[in-house]
């Protein structure tokens, strides 16, 4: 298991006093958990540390490694640490010299994840006088953490390296120090460069952590492969331990987070000649070294397994990063994006408006139009229809992402893109309709005190009481007219192939609208659509003969391709598409309240917007929900972090994917709930060792609301208040 590391500040401190012995604050150790304490000190006649003892945790090992001491013999720096597995009741910690000091620093390390064998590696130590100091080990074991300390003599700030964690900086006069201890999870960096202003006196200790041995049911085994075009091809011998992280799902937890984000997955290559290709450059997108068909877009596969249980992801690349200089680290910086970030880039075009089609059959019909499909599709069938769709979109201008926003809140589903213990479905396009989750009653997984952090939110931000469910009410023309039409005559010379696109307007306001078209019944005719004349400006039609148009109907425009066969210049004067116009009303708002929480917490407001939904009572149902869910103050748990400790977890970790049911439980906080995972965030800091952080949205209830033909919550009209989710 991985180390974590946690500076118990209420313990670290500066004593100005002048002791022999010093007293730490109460320190309740936790069974099996070491405890490491930096301590410095300043004297005018020579000291040596005598003992550290109490906490509870029996004895106390100084580390002679650590011991440093100025030339001047005025300051010293100290290591002990101790752990216990059954540690006493609270109590100080006592830090003892051979004499009085003039005052004493410490700083105290909490630690788990470490070898109980042996919990100290290499360690070092430095002095000097300057404004830089720097302890160093010569050494460090993969896996372990790095921690160190140095105090001056100066009553100023002191900082620690950028890639270093620095803890409490402990500062004073009388005597006049400055202290301050840092941590690094990763051992590629064996030094720490402390620095301030004042140029004096420093010492400092460094020490190694070392890893817990791994036992055989932690392992996990990543693999990143690429696509080349013809094969996939293994890359994991040039991926940076430690770089390697991936995202996806839906990144929040609120009523309206119901669409994925674009998923991320980053990593870091070797580029130099220590890459699998031998040579400088290999991943360099510009190198005359590049690796063959290593671009932009090319398909990353990543596996992870720990040889019972396998799950796969895809993405693309997006980014190629390569760090200059020739003695610099030689890396190259990937960054890759789920099929989400396709939705994000594409812009709606030629879609025709649907009518009373569900959700899954709307999102088929998005991904049609896509120039390519996902690599699988999962769509579980919508609950309900949605009455109009695609309706008040503009081409070129709306995202699909924004579609597919429209979607979802319009009738409560989930979309978002998710792995697969499939290979064949590492990119999975799920569609999730808001029953889904109704049948869905059992946990697949059970965290009880086994996280590691929580995100709670408690706090009058969650609190909606006064909500509106806002509907659209449209209508659809009976009677053909003219939706769209050329505002000046345009020339096509002999032969000449063009493409125009028209938007639909009113008549009346030129304001634009939506359209259905009949282009089998009511075709683009001759005369009566379309004009074209040998003479400009005559309105004459001597050349409709010559002039083909082959026409792709959307929802609020059409896109015509013009060919003038003639062999002379042809000048288009009248082109036009007649269909059946559709109008959007005025947005409807169903407004729901609750007087007791405003005046308990003042007025909290959310508007849900349902652009595909004409039903007013549909808005009054969702907002009624809304409320009752929102109104009283809650816990909001949005996101929940574990490491793959045991076989359980990692179980967890390569099974239980997005639209899961979870349950959570932990002891100080006090929360025992149920939750669904919205989105993931996996990192893989160490070898073997998996960061999860689940991104979870409350499960409120189990009452299957909004199910066709279900006797009490089927109908949107009935005697019974529908609740959405």
């Amino acid at each position: 298991m991985a180390i974590i590391v946690t500076e118990l500040t209420s313990i670290s401190e500066f004593d100005f006093a002048n002791n022999t012995t010093f007293n730490t604050n109460t320190l309740t150790a936790t069974a099996n958990k070491l405890y490491l304490l930096f301590i410095t000190s300043g004297y005018s006649t020579p000291r040596t540390l005598s003992s550290v003892s109490g906490g509870g945790l029996g004895t106390w090992t100084i580390i002679s490694g650590c011991s440093q001491e100025n030339a001047a013999q005025t300051r010293r720096s100290e290591v002990a640490y101790a752990w216990s597995a059954s540690p006493g009741a609270g109590a100080a910690i006592d830090i003892t010299y051979s004499g009085a000091t003039i005052g004493c620093a410490w700083a105290l390390y909490e630690i788990t994840g470490f070898n109980t064998s042996t919990p100290i590696g290499q360690s070092g130590k430095a002095t000097g006088t300057a404004t830089t100091g720097a302890p160093t080990l010569a050494s460090a074991s993969s896996g372990s953490v790095i921690l160190a300390a140095l105090m001056h003599v100066s009553n100023e700030a002191t900082t620690a390296e950028a890639v270093w964690t620095a803890g409490v900086n402990l500062k004073g006069s009388g005597p006049t120090i400055s202290m301050l201890s840092a941590s690094r999870l990763l051992v590629d960096d064996l030094s720490c460069t402390f620095t301030w202003t004042t140029s004096g006196i420093f010492v400092s200790s460094i020490v190694e952590i070392t890893p817990a041995a791994e036992a055989a049911s932690s392992a996990l085994t990543p693999t990143v492969e690429f696509y080349n075009g013809a094969a996939w091809v293994d890359i994991t011998a040039d991926v940076i331990y430690g770089t390697l992280k991936w995202s996806g799902g839906i990144q929040g937890s609120r009523p309206t987070d119901r669409v994925a984000a674009p998923g991320n997955c980053d990593f870091e290559l070797r580029n130099g000649t220590n890459s699998s290709g031998g040579v400088m450059g290999y991943y360099s997108p510009d190198h005359v070294n590049k690796r063959a068909d290593w671009a932009l877009k090319v398909k990353i596969r990543l596996t992870l397994t720990d040889g019972t249980s396998t799950r796969y992801w895809q993405y693309r690349v997006n980014s190629l990063t390569p760090i200059p200089g020739q003695y610099g680290p030689r890396r190259v910086e990937v960054n890759c994006l789920d099929y989400m970030k396709e939705f994000a880039d594409r812009k709606v075009s030629g879609l025709d408006i649907q009518i009373d089609k569900t959700g899954d059959m709307l999102l088929g019909t998005l991904v049609d139009g896509m120039p390519f499909a996902p690599g699988y599709e999962n769509y579980a069938t919508g609950a309900f229809a949605i009455p109009y769709a695609f309706h008040a979109e503009r081409d070129e201008e709306t995202t699909c992402l924004t579609v597919l926003q429209k979607i979802s809140q319009s009738e409560l589903s989930y979309i978002y893109q998710d792995g697969s213990a499939t290979q064949a479905r590492a990119e999975t396009l799920t569609y999730e309709p808001h029953i889904t989750r109704f049948g869905s009653a059992a946990a697949a997984a059970s965290l009880n005190n086994a996280m590691d952090d929580l995100e709670i939110d408690h706090s009058t931000d969650n609190i909606f009481n006064k909500v509106r469910g806002t509907s659209y009410p449209v209508e659809i023309d009976t009677v053909l007219s003219a939706l769209g039409w050329i505002t000046a005559e345009f020339t096509l010379e002999p032969g000449e192939t063009r493409t125009v696109f028209i938007p639909y307007r009113d008549a009346s306001s030129e304001r634009r609208i939506s359209g259905t078209l009949d282009l089998t019944n009511y075709p683009i005719t001759a005369d009566t659509d379309y004009k074209m004349s040998s003479v400009a400006e005559n309105g004459g039609t001597d050349l409709n003969a010559n002039l083909s148009v082959t026409p792709t109907a959307g929802a609020n425009s059409i896109m015509a391709v013009l060919t003038n066969s003639a062999a002379v210049k042809g000048y288009v004067n009248l082109l036009q598409v007649r269909g059946y116009a559709v109008r959007v009303f005025d947005k409807v708002e169903s407004l729901v309240t609750d007087s007791t929480s405003i005046t308990a917490y003042g007025e909290k407001t959310l508007t849900f917007n349902m652009p595909y939904q004409n039903n007013a009572a549909f808005g009054v149902a969702v907002a009624t929900e809304i409320l009752r869910r929102y109104k009283d103050p809650n816990t909001q748990i949005s996101s929940v972090v574990f490491l793959t400790k045991n076989a359980t977890l990692i179980t967890y970790a390569l099974t239980v994917g997005i639209g899961s049911r979870v349950t959570i439980t932990e002891t100080v906080t006090g929360v025992t709930d149920a939750f669904y995972i919205n989105g993931f965030d996996y990192e893989m800091p160490f070898k073997n060792i998996l960061r999860v952080t689940w991104i979870l949205e409350r499960a409120f209830n189990d009452t299957p609301y909004f199910t066709i033909d279900h006797i009490t919550y089927g109908a949107i009209d009935g005697t019974y208040t529908l609740a959405p989710f």
